[in-house]
């Protein structure tokens, strides 16, 4: 099928919309939302029509999100979280009692009772963590109770498998601290498979804003570097296109 006459995909249509609303629509926040699908640049083609062909055509302010930014993935929450609001589609659940939802859930247009989660959360009321599609994933809620790094090592997917996959499956872990504390977490190991906006293998990194995506890393480059929560949660999703993802990062409580 010719590019011409290629269905457009939801991503495609979504992103067309978003791209064509005033800016003022898409940006309630002072922040960037760096993973939505409105945004221009793409992982592949960073340098696209750069004058300088060694500098990003677009750069992130935190370069800790360069590489989430232009993902074509999937829809990002805050994308979706537009289109249900500019559509009204909360009007599908005017008789139903709004569900307590938990993070920046909100109540689903689908399922009046349940609440839409980011992809981070899982359960009714996105309280739980939610259950992984990657093989051999070891995903779990991890307590930080000292002030003394602790290391999480992380794995998911096939290690016997060097076909690559169109699809990422993936696996998540949750960081948790006592209330009132906060956690730093740096990376210690990264993922096998470096190369820029971490097509094959990645870890993901939510500080707390958890509506949005967090930090993409697959490269020793991000080794060592020191990222405080907002709050006492980190949210962390591992992605895998190729072979098993392992990596290792480090956590404390401050």
């Amino acid at each position: 099928m010719s590019k011409m006459n290629r269905i457009p995909s939801i991503i495609d249509i979504i992103r067309f919309f978003l791209l064509s609303l005033p800016s003022r629509m898409l940006f309630k926040s002072p922040s960037c939302v760096y993973s939505s699908l409105g945004n221009c640049t793409t992982n592949t083609l960073d340098y696209a029509f750069a004058e300088d062909p060694n500098q990003y055509t677009v750069r992130a302010i935190n370069m800790a999100y360069q590489n989430s930014m232009g993902q074509r993935e999937a829809p990002a929450f805050s994308d979706v979280r537009m289109m249900n609001w500019l559509y009204n589609c909360s009007s599908f659940c005017s008789n139903v009692p709004v569900p307590p939802c938990r993070q920046p859930g909100y109540q689903d247009p689908r399922n009046c009772y349940s609440c839409k989660c980011p992809r981070i959360f899982g359960g009714q009321y996105c309280e739980q963590l939610p259950t992984g599609s990657a093989m051999n994933c070891n995903g779990a809620v991890i307590q930080a109770t000292s002030s003394s790094w602790r290391t999480l090592q992380g794995f998911a997917g096939d290690p016997d498998s060097y076909d690559p996959q169109s699809d990422a499956t993936d696996c998540f872990w949750h960081i948790t601290a006592p209330a009132g504390r906060r956690i730093q977490v740096r990376l210690s190991s990264p993922p096998d498979q470096c190369m820029e906006g971490c097509p094959w293998q990645s870890i993901e990194i939510n500080l707390g804003q958890f509506d949005l995506y967090g930090m993409i890393m697959c490269c020793p480059s991000s080794v060592g570097q020191v990222y405080t929560s907002v709050s006492n949660l980190v949210a962390i999703r591992g992605a895998a296109r190729y072979n098993q993802l392992t990596f290792g990062l480090d956590y404390r409580i401050i």
